[in-house]
């Protein structure tokens, strides 16, 4: 099946391969999009030569119709292109095409089907040079097309408030508003689905970007009603406990790929990654929820039931199966079993020659046939998805998926060898972007755990924004760069790749994991929990994303809810310290301070610098133990963090003193002791120690420079 796809360019792809050679030049590419938004899918000859060469003669017409039919029929074959009555029809038996199943779901009345297909505007950036005819019908084409979409999109939006979803409803009034941000309309019901959605420094940025536009763009000012909306939302008091639990409950199918079982164990990164390739094809689908790869490989050689660790998982199905490697060929059997019913609902054995090809046709076929049998509608974007290979080597795979395994592994050593594996990958196949994106990682990870300083950090850019270059479309690359901006205190950057990310591969739970945290950190706690519950849906047994979710409950007021998930994160990660970490600011919080101390007891968290010390003293202070809250700012001070000397100040009430500190304290950088603690400290937590200083001008500076760390404006009033 050959796929055009002009909603958004000029795309002409069969399989995982995009066409090339003449069939893909301009005047071919030309006469598909006349044939595919011709009424009745019908083109006279006359009207297809007067549209792409309108000063040719009769007979020079014909001949270049001729010299373009023939390369269009070898490429796409012969019945692809057909004449009748004297015209021309393209074949939909042979050829599929975006604008038509994008039709399609506007007529079955699946605005929000519609919506994922509309890429971008019809053959956007094509014209024809010479042939202004040509490129009249296309803009006609172009406006109805967007006006449909349009439309789509308002009843999506206009639904989601109605539901009350309001986070929904901003999603779709944003993607409105970037197609014409001078509708003073669509303006406000952004701003007012982000106020909703308790994003009011959202949607006062939206509002300002909304206003310069039209100073800049007609040379006017907001209307009256457009300012009053703004100044209710900007004087609204921002409530940041009235948070529902997790969001609706998510009703997509769910599934759990178990480690393979392996025979021949020579080759076990092979088997690794057909099991990881399966798991990426698979996390591309909108419509199913897959359990990520940390989670299922504590169940390698379990001698649990596939029932039992549904259950475990939250899922309905279950993938097991078999590997073998030997001599030069390989045999995977797969059963995937329904885990209410404990029955197998389909088995299949693939075996063939130990080549790219077919390797990847496997990974393709099983997951193919897992999203059929699960009854899910695709795109042709998300088959075309499934098809895709990430490379036409098989060792430089095998490097890249050891690379991977030792990546897991968080220490120095095991992380540098993983950056060996992703650099011989590269010298097999230098154009291989999920390798390119390993080396970024590597080296991204290897500073972040404070085993390397920032000099790797402009390689590591480097070589994700190579992967890019590489296949723009890879999300795992985009999920990267987002982690890497973010590390970078580039936020607002970093949030447009990971949604980016998520978008291209919904179901990558670490993608939605580091989203929650660009979303606290720059002050949108609500947004934040969304995604870490997302993640840990998708990841059950990860103690960091259950930890990050914890900590979103923190940050919205969820107390008990954030106490909960902390210490399931310790039991996950063995005594894991950060989680450790946040289940005392819990405590502290609930005012349970004695077993806030005692978790803080000899507790090391290098990231955060002097946080521990600092919410020690905090501690103490508030059961009356000033002397001995005083003892641990000597450590505090002499690591230089004046943030949180500040902080200590404040609760043993010397307020001046406090707002002295914390005005001279260093603030940014690359350090998270100076950026990222600061940040989520004032934002979120400590309520009671900072009510007495928010009056002070010197108070809302340090908001100000807080916010300035990540590129934000701290919005009038904001306290």
């Amino acid at each position: 099946m050959i796929e055009l796809r002009f909603l958004g360019g000029a795309v002409l792809q069969q399989e995982e391969r995009l066409l090339s050679g003449p069939a893909a030049r301009r005047h071919p590419v030309a006469l598909l999009a006349l044939l595919a938004t011709a009424p009745s899918r019908t083109l006279s000859r006359a009207k297809a030569i007067g549209l792409l060469w309108p000063d040719a003669d009769e007979a020079t017409g014909r001949n270049r119709l001729s010299s373009i039919l023939h390369p269009l029929r070898r490429a796409l074959g012969p019945a692809a292109v057909f004449s009748v009555s004297g015209g021309l029809q393209l074949d939909e038996g042979a050829v599929s095409c975006d604008v038509w199943e994008f039709r399609r779901k506007l007529d079955a009345g699946d605005p929000a089907a519609a919506a994922r297909v509309y890429c971008g505007p019809f053959l956007d950036g094509f014209y024809l040079e010479g042939s202004s005819l040509f490129n009249e019908r296309v803009d006609g084409e172009r406006q109805v097309l967007h006006r449909a979409w349009w439309e789509a999109a308002q009843k999506l939006a206009e639904a989601s408030d109605a539901a009350g979803r309001p986070r929904d409803a901003a999603h779709w009034w944003q993607a409105l508003a970037a197609t014409d941000p001078l509708d003073s309309g669509v303006a406000a019901r952004l701003v007012r689905a982000l106020a909703n959605a308790g994003s009011h420094r959202e949607a006062l940025r939206a509002a300002a970007v909304h206003a310069e536009g039209l100073r800049e763009e007609l040379g006017i000012e907001p209307d009256a009603e457009f300012a009053r909306l703004v100044e209710q939302v900007r004087s609204a008091p921002v409530v940041r406990h009235q948070v529902p639990a997790v969001a609706v409950e998510d009703e997509r199918p769910a599934i759990a790929v178990l480690p393979f079982e392996t025979l021949g164990a020579d080759r076990i990164a092979l088997a690794e990654g057909l099991h990881s390739g399966i798991l990426t094809r698979l996390t591309t689908l909108e419509g199913l929820s897959v359990i990520s790869r940390t989670s299922v490989r504590s169940y390698r050689d379990t001698d649990k039931r596939p029932a039992d660790i549904a259950a475990q998982l939250g899922v309905r199905w279950v993938l097991e199966g078999e590997v073998q490697v030997s001599d030069g060929h390989f045999r995977v059997n797969v059963r995937l079993i329904e885990a209410p019913s404990d029955r197998n609902t389909w088995a299949q054995a693939h075996e063939g020659r130990l080549t790219a090809e077919n390797f990847f046709q496997a990974q393709a076929e099983i997951a193919g046939e897992i999203a059929d049998q699960v009854s899910l509608q695709l795109t042709p974007e998300e088959r075309w998805r499934l098809q895709e290979n990430p490379t036409a080597s098989l060792e430089a795979f095998r490097l890249c998926t050891e690379g991977r395994m030792h990546l897991d592994g968080r220490a120095a050593e095991s992380m540098q060898r993983a950056l060996r594996c992703f650099e011989e990958a590269l010298a097999v196949d230098p154009d291989y972007a999920v390798a390119w994106v390993g080396v970024g990682d590597a080296l991204g990870l290897l500073h972040a755990y404070g085993y390397v300083g920032e000099e790797v950090l402009p390689r590591a850019a480097e070589t994700i924004q190579t992967a890019l270059e590489s296949d723009p479309r890879c999300a795992e690359a985009h999920a990267a760069f987002g982690r890497l901006l973010g590390q970078r205190n580039l936020a607002p950057e970093s949030l447009d790749e990971l949604r980016l990310a998520v978008s291209l591969a919904p179901g990558y739970a670490e993608a939605h994991n580091w989203m929650s945290v660009g979303l606290y950190v720059t002050g949108d706690a609500a947004g934040a929990l969304a995604s870490a519950s997302r993640a840990v849906a998708l990841n059950p047994l990860s103690a960091e994303s259950v930890s990050n979710l914890g900590c979103c409950y923190l940050f919205n007021g969820r107390l008990e809810q954030a106490l909960k998930e902390t210490r399931r994160a310790r039991e996950l990660g063995g005594d894991y310290a950060t989680a450790a970490f946040y289940e005392a600011i819990t405590l502290y919080e609930l005012e349970r301070y004695p077993e806030a101390e005692a978790l803080l007891e000899g507790l090391v968290i290098p990231w955060v610098g002097s946080g521990v010390n600092t919410v020690r003293a905090l501690t103490l202070a508030a059961q009356g133990q000033g002397a001995a809250a005083r003892k641990l700012l000597a450590p505090i001070r002499s690591a230089g963090h004046g943030f949180d000397e500040g902080l200590v100040l404040a609760a043993l009430g010397e307020h001046e003193a406090a707002l002295d500190s914390l005005a001279g304290a260093r603030l940014g950088g690359l350090e998270f002791a100076v950026s990222y603690w600061p940040s989520v400290a004032v934002r979120h937590l400590f309520a009671r120690v900072w009510v007495p200083l928010r009056d002070d001008p010197r108070y809302a500076q340090l908001r100000q420079r807080i916010d300035a760390i990540y590129g934000l404006e701290t919005p009038p009033g904001t306290t």
